[in-house]
C-alpha cells in the first residue's frame, strides 16, 4: 500500500494496544458507579478495600474504579471529584486507544510524543490524587 510505512507487525501491535486500552472502557460501560463514591470494583467480584476495612479510612486508590466508570458514562465533573487519577485514566485510555487505531491505519506516523503526553498526564494525575488523598485524610483526623 502506497504511503503505508508501518510494517504489518507494527500495525497489529497498535491494534493490540488499542484493544487493551478499550477493554476497561468496554467493561466500565456495564458497571454502575457506586453512589458511595467507592466500591464499584466489587461488581467485578473483587473484595472490598482492605485498608478501609482495617482503618476505617479510604486508601489512595479508593474511588478509582468509580471515577473511571463515571467518566466512561460521561459524568466528568463527578468523576474528577471522586478520584482525579481514576477519571484521568479513563480519558487517557480513550484518547490513547483512538491514537493507536490511527497509527495502525497509517493516519498517524509516530506515537512517541503522544505516549509521553499520556505518561506525563497520568503521573501528574497520580501525584494530584496522592496530594488530595493526603489532604482529605488529614481532615478526617482533625477534631
Amino acid at each position: 500500500m502506497q504511503g503505508w510505512n508501518t510494517s504489518a507487525k507494527n500495525r497489529w501491535l497498535h491494534l493490540a494496544i488499542a484493544a487493551a486500552l478499550f477493554a476497561p472502557i468496554g467493561i466500565a460501560t456495564f458497571l454502575s458507579p457506586d453512589p458511595r463514591g467507592y466500591g464499584t470494583h466489587e461488581q467485578l467480584g473483587l473484595p472490598p478495600c482492605g485498608f478501609r476495612l482495617v482503618t476505617g479510612y479510604p486508601c489512595p486508590g479508593c474511588g478509582g474504579t468509580t471515577a473511571f466508570v463515571l467518566a466512561v458514562h460521561g459524568r466528568f465533573p463527578a468523576a474528577f471529584q471522586v478520584h482525579v487519577a481514576g477519571a484521568t485514566s479513563a480519558v487517557v485510555c480513550g484518547v490513547s486507544g483512538v491514537t493507536e487505531v490511527l497509527l495502525a491505519a497509517g493516519v498517524l506516523k509516530r506515537a512517541r510524543a503522544h505516549r509521553m503526553v499520556a505518561l506525563t498526564t497520568m503521573l501528574v494525575a497520580l501525584a494530584a490524587q496522592l496530594a488530595l488523598w493526603t489532604w482529605r485524610t488529614a481532615l478526617l483526623w482533625l477534631p
